[in-house]
């Protein structure tokens, strides 16, 4: 038995590394950064876990910036998300600076005022019950937290007051 990262004993890993790092790609996908915490997280060694990732580089199994086009696609979706913040989100997945941007110039629209105004309008309708200036302010609000710049999220909520 050894110690992993100093809380609790962890016996040997007995599968390959290899094959707990293709379990983990087949319940989604994830950079090389989350899939190294993982292999590590389980117990293997370090070598291991880099010689299991390099395999599933080489074979195409794992790539970043497939990861971040993925990501970046899928945060346009539903609840959308502004820049800032998926770019947060993907550093701490860690992608790279180079991966990130090739991502958003692939993937990101010209012009994001649809997806503000979407999350403007859904925002403001369920605060239907409020103050205008509450409303006014808690929609700014969660549009910064998505990530949106306040210059937007202020022209976009201004907008869909009236």
């Amino acid at each position: 038995m050894r110690y992993t990262k100093g809380l609790f004993k962890t016996k040997r890993p007995k599968r390959p590394a290899t094959e707990t790092a293709l379990w983990y790609l087949g319940r989604r996908d994830r950079s090389k950064s989350e899939l190294n915490s993982k292999l590590l997280f389980r117990g293997y060694e370090e070598s291991e876990a880099h010689e299991a990732i390099e395999k599933l580089v080489r074979l195409g199994l794992l790539n970043d910036l497939n990861f971040a086009k993925n990501y970046v696609r899928s945060s346009m979706l539903g609840r959308s998300k502004g820049q800032r913040r998926i770019v947060l989100e993907l550093k701490r997945k860690g992608i790279s600076d180079d991966d990130i941007n090739e991502a958003f110039d692939l993937i990101w629209p010209e012009d994001e005022s649809q997806m503000i105004t979407k999350e403007a309008i859904r925002v403001i309708n369920k605060n239907k019950l409020q103050t205008r200036e509450k409303i006014y302010h808690r929609s700014i609000a969660y549009l910064l937290r998505r990530g949106f710049s306040y210059d937007k999220a202020k022209k976009a909520v201004q907008e869909n007051m009236d």
